[in-house]
């Protein structure tokens, strides 16, 4: 067509080791490519403007992807090319777009979904900000006074006579380790703080992190309404483009971040495989699928809806974790000015007492 770019056929390799892909990039990726596809414009021609439009690591993912499908491959055989970027909850919602021709309707699925999981991400760092910003205050705060300022007051402690009380002695060993070891001691706590996260995350460890953070007041109900939402929306995502019940089920299951969300997905999935409902496995799961959920999942499964209802479900608990994103930092405000009391309560004790009793004794003489 004429004025229109010359688009050449390549044959490249997939750049698996491009790195990280934003989820903004992505989504715009997604919502571009379905409005241009709704204008009429075929899907090379589309990718080929998509690719003009991108940048650095996703301009060379979108040349990729162009290429591949210019070379005759399918849309989802090209984005497989791209595991990191493209996830297989993605790539089979595009599958079952291309193979039913509903590829528009697909991306635009998608897009919402990108959405929906760059929300939910930005209201998890909000809830968390504050409390981080206060405790890396509280760290900031207390090293400075271990380092300059303690260290001129231990010159007074020790010409004290008399037994010192035990919160001034854990007081200046504190300020000994500091003083003698302070270029150790504070590289090997941000380092042990990332071994400790490290750990927390390795395969064997995470079932047992990822379950007690689940228990952990305020955070852990938090974090179930998080898994939940991820649940429902990706399921009913996935059931809504027309993927069987099974296939969504274990697509879903790599979504979950959480290692008891994503054992218990499997349960179902082997469950639903044996020919039980979602609704019958679900049902014994009350510590981490709440009744409201498998008792509508059930009604869903009954009248044919089950998209529908899980699409509800999902909105619910995102309702519920937008709420609970706005009164996270309320919640632990008190929780954190009673340990920052305490904290320095005990350094003032440990300040005061030492002093008052030598006061007292040059007093009494």
């Amino acid at each position: 067509m004429a004025g229109k770019k010359e688009i050449k056929r390549k044959t490249s390799k997939a750049h698996t080791g491009i790195g990280h892909i934003g989820l903004t990039s992505k989504t715009l990726f997604t919502k571009h490519l379905s409005v241009m596809l709704k204008s009429g414009l075929t899907l090379n021609e589309a990718l080929d403007i998509a690719a003009d439009q991108s940048q650095s690591k996703m301009k060379k993912i979108v040349e990729d992807l162009r290429d591949q499908v210019i070379a005759g491959s399918s849309f989802a055989d090209a984005l497989k090319r791209h595991p990191k970027t493209f996830a297989k909850f993605f790539v089979s919602v595009i599958g079952v777009g291309e193979r039913s021709g509903t590829l528009v309707k697909s991306l635009e699925e998608l897009a919402d979904q990108l959405e929906k999981d760059y929300q939910l991400k930005l209201k998890v760092i909000q809830a968390m900000l504050y409390p981080i910003i206060v405790l890396i205050a509280v760290v900031i705060v207390g090293t400075g006074i271990s380092i300059f300022v303690l260290p001129k007051l231990k010159t007074l402690f020790e010409v004290f006579q008399g037994e010192l009380p035990m919160s001034t002695k854990i007081l200046l060993f504190i300020v000994d380790l500091f003083s003698k070891y302070g270029l150790i001691v504070i590289p090997a706590m941000v380092v042990g703080f990332f071994v400790l996260i490290f750990v927390l995350r390795s395969k064997p460890v995470r079932p047992f992190s990822h379950a007690l953070l689940l228990k952990i007041p305020v955070v852990g109900g938090f974090s179930k309404d998080l898994n939940l939402a991820r649940f429902n929306r990706n399921l009913g995502v996935l059931m809504r483009s027309g993927l069987p019940v099974t296939d969504a089920l274990e697509i879903v299951a790599g979504v979950l971040s959480n290692e008891v969300y994503r054992r218990k997905t499997l349960k179902i999935l082997a469950g639903v495989k044996a020919g039980k409902s979602i609704n019958q496995v679900m049902g014994p799961m009350k510590h981490i699928f709440p009744k409201i959920t498998s008792r509508m999942i059930g009604v869903g499964e009954k009248s044919g809806k089950l998209d529908e209802v899980l699409l509800y479900l999902a909105h619910f608990y995102e309702g519920e974790i937008d709420k609970a994103s706005k009164n996270l930092s309320t919640v632990l405000e008190p929780i954190l000015l009673i340990v920052i009391g305490l904290v320095v309560g005990f350094v003032m004790i440990a300040i005061m007492t030492p002093i008052y009793n030598l006061t007292n004794l040059v007093a009494g003489q």
